[in-house]
Formats: structure tokens, C-alpha cells, sequence
């Protein structure tokens, strides 16, 4: 199952880096269009986004080749912004 979420979860934060999306619009059309439960990148914050960045860090030393895998700049300054999602009140969003 991981195997399949993180490469998705990744995906979606490279589109909102790259500004094809805002954070809402990519957790709307997942919910809505794909009928999941919760948008990748509010998963990413309920996960734990130094959870997310290690299994990332993980992965991408075992497959240095795999695109899927390659670190992400704005995951790592979150994580050394110490924004690291719910259990933090911040992530890629405020949580209350």
C-alpha cells in the first residue's frame, strides 16, 4: 500500500511546486474525482510529513535511479521548517 500512496502523495506536492494546482484544487479532484476519502496532500499532513521524507530518503538511496523516488525541495524545508503536518499545527496546511 505504501508502495503505491507515496509515489501518488509526491505527484501531487510536485504539481502544486510546479504551480499547475493549488494544494485544494489537487485534494478536490482526488476526493471528488477519484472518490478518495482524503486529498494526497492533507494525507501527507495527517501522515506526517517527516514520516513522508523518510521513507522518501529511504527509497531514494535503495533506488538512486528511480524518478519516482527523487527528493522533493519543498517536502525537505517543511521538514527543516519543522512544519511537519497535524502534529505540528502545519504542514502544507493549518491545522487547528
Amino acid at each position: 500500500m505504501v508502495r503505491l500512496l507515496v509515489p501518488l502523495v509526491l505527484e501531487a506536492i510536485r504539481m502544486v511546486e510546479r504551480g499547475d494546482c493549488s494544494i485544494k484544487d489537487v485534494d478536490n479532484a482526488m476526493r471528488l474525482g477519484a472518490g478518495h476519502v482524503i486529498g494526497p496532500i492533507a494525507l501527507a499532513d495527517m501522515v506526517g510529513l517527516d514520516v513522508l521524507k523518510m521513507i522518501l530518503d529511504g527509497w531514494s538511496e535503495r533506488y538512486p535511479r528511480e524518478q519516482l523516488f527523487r527528493r522533493n525541495e519543498l517536502l525537505e524545508r517543511l521538514v527543516s521548517e519543522g512544519r511537519l503536518g497535524r502534529k505540528t499545527g502545519e504542514g502544507f496546511l493549518k491545522h487547528i
